[in-house]
């Protein structure tokens, strides 16, 4: 959830008005890592207690709640452009 979050943020969070760029990425990778290196044990604690698919069932729940937030971010159709991309210089 954490890479999907990270992948739809990451024009706004690399480019922050008051923050240098390189300080930007570093606290995303920061982010990023951290919820890499708790996924394999919270899969592990998951799968232990509440059986193997239920690590399964939730990483489904996390790619299709990405998928609806790219839906809900990008329109049902397609990218919607602004007029200005429409018009074309003859």
């Amino acid at each position: 959830m954490p890479a999907i979050h990270q992948d739809q943020d990451t024009p706004s969070r690399r480019s922050p008005p008051n923050t240098c760029r390189s300080v930007a990425s570093g606290t995303v990778n920061s982010l990023r890592f951290i919820g890499e290196a708790f996924a394999p044990i919270t899969a592990g604690y998951l799968g232990q207690q509440y059986g193997a698919t239920v690590p399964y069932l939730l990483g489904t729940l996390v790619v299709a709640n990405g998928f609806i937030a790219l839906l809900i971010r990008f329109g049902f159709g397609g990218l919607q452009f602004t007029e200005s991309a429409h018009q074309t210089s003859h």
